[in-house]
């Protein structure tokens, strides 16, 4: 872009002036009349004149479809909608805009770019994922007692998790969180505060709850760590003689970046890259609160996973130190050191879905006659994890370098959009 240089003039002056003010003036015009987009095109300013005028595209018409076909709409919808990318289009001069990109970004937000001076859009809305999950349920209100298994339907509550915002989670013996996905399936732990949709694993076929199945729900049978002498081994990642080190990939994780290589790259448009998975880390000397001691050799040291769901039964699905958020490096949060977005089960989910440590629960959405990891440290001596077991005792302390199923667990993105009703005969399909 080339710039005149200009005499100085009280006249030319002026005209600047008067065109800064205008286009100050523009801009904030366009913004408040185009508050849900973002119009990633400059405005071209030579000589001291605005060469054309802002917005650059006209919204010729909205539709929106919330099952029952497209209705012509006069207002963008507010929150749970999504832009359909297949059916909007810009055109210019009577021919499609190719150039044109319209779509709803990670967190929701819908985002046009590279306009054409002249282009001519037409917007077409569909609701996500989340919106269609919520609006086919009631949630629940309190929380339930964490202290007792749940063995029956006992529905959705909400819970507030990192983002600082509601997350919806599945409990008991839910028969609507089936999910079909990359070929596989799989079932909804929760909704996350951001709006994507946390899944776990669930084989090659879909199996009714209660049901103790030889289609492996894990990917692998895997010691969590080889070694267990040390506080170190805990870690989904971990450096010796550091509480939260990231340095190490342990056994567990190792495995499961060889299968999401293997069977979820070419998924990876439909995966969130911003939703972490909790190791929590948090030490303590004490097995009744937390005190942050410990969490370094073979020092006595119970985890706080060990003491929210063994010693006080109240489940949280926040993370307390960033360093135990693991997330990929494209993450606006956590340690950033996953290769892919993928990891493991918490304990605190377990909980929150209806187990309980010590106690048998076959009937709930999570039991399939396994054995399997969570990512919850419990403590040491004997490095040890909170895991599921076979037989329905939930959340055994079990010491790392025992053999455990590995069982994934992802995120599908807030604007991912299902068909299908989430039950086991017409379950959610990523569309």
């Amino acid at each position: 872009m080339e710039f005149e240089v200009l005499k100085k003039s009280h006249n030319k002056e002026i005209i600047i002036g008067i065109s800064v003010f205008v286009v100050i003036a523009i801009v904030l015009i366009v913004k408040g009349a185009f508050a849900k987009y973002e119009l990633v095109k400059s405005i071209k300013i030579a000589e001291g004149t605005i060469s054309y005028k802002v917005p650059d595209f006209k919204i010729m018409a909205m539709y929106k479809n919330d099952g029952n076909g497209d209705i012509e709409i006069d207002t963008m919808p507010e929150t749970g909608y999504i832009i359909n990318e297949s059916k909007t289009y810009c055109e210019v001069n009577g021919a499609k805009d190719i150039n044109a990109g319209i779509y709803t970004d990670d967190v929701g937000q819908h985002i046009i770019t590279n306009i054409t001076k002249g282009s001519r859009c037409y917007l077409y809305f569909v609701k996500s994922a989340a919106s269609q999950i919520l609006e086919n349920i009631t949630v629940k209100s309190g929380t339930p007692d964490f202290s007792k298994v749940a063995t029956t339907d006992e529905g959705v509550y909400k819970a507030v998790d990192e983002s600082g915002k509601d997350s919806y989670y599945f409990r008991g013996a839910v028969n609507n969180n089936y999910v079909r996905f990359a070929n596989k399936w799989w079932r909804i732990i929760r909704i996350n505060g951001d709006g994507s949709i946390r899944l776990i694993y669930d084989g090659t076929s879909g199996h009714a709850n209660g049901t103790s199945t030889s289609d492996s729900i894990a990917i692998a049978s895997q010691t969590f760590n080889s070694s267990y002498n040390n506080n170190a081994y805990v870690g989904f990642k971990y450096t010796s003689d550091e509480v939260h080190g990231l340095g190490t990939k342990s056994n567990a994780l190792t495995q499961l970046e060889i299968w999401y290589q293997n069977n979820l790259s070419s998924y990876a448009s439909k995966i969130d890259t911003n939703a972490g998975f909790c190791g929590d880390r948090t030490p303590s000397t004490s097995s009744s609160s937390i005190n942050n001691s410990g969490g370094t050799g073979t020092t006595q040291t119970y985890y706080g996973g060990y003491i929210r769901l063994i010693t006080n039964k109240t489940p949280e699905i926040t993370c307390t130190n960033s360093s135990d958020l693991y997330t990929v490096s494209s993450s606006n949060k956590g340690n950033k050191t996953l290769t892919y977005p993928i990891g493991l089960i918490t304990a605190d989910e377990v909980s929150m879905a209806g187990g309980v440590w010590g106690t048998t629960n076959q009937n709930y959405y999570l039991y399939n006659g396994q054995n399997y990891w969570s990512l919850s440290p419990s403590g040491y001596p004997n490095a040890g994890v909170l895991s599921v077991g076979s037989a329905g005792p939930l959340l055994s302390y079990t010491s790392v370098n025992h053999t455990l199923g590995v069982r994934p667990v992802i995120n599908l993105k807030a604007n991912t959009t299902f068909t299908g009703k989430g039950t086991i005969n017409d379950p959610y399909i990523v569309s």
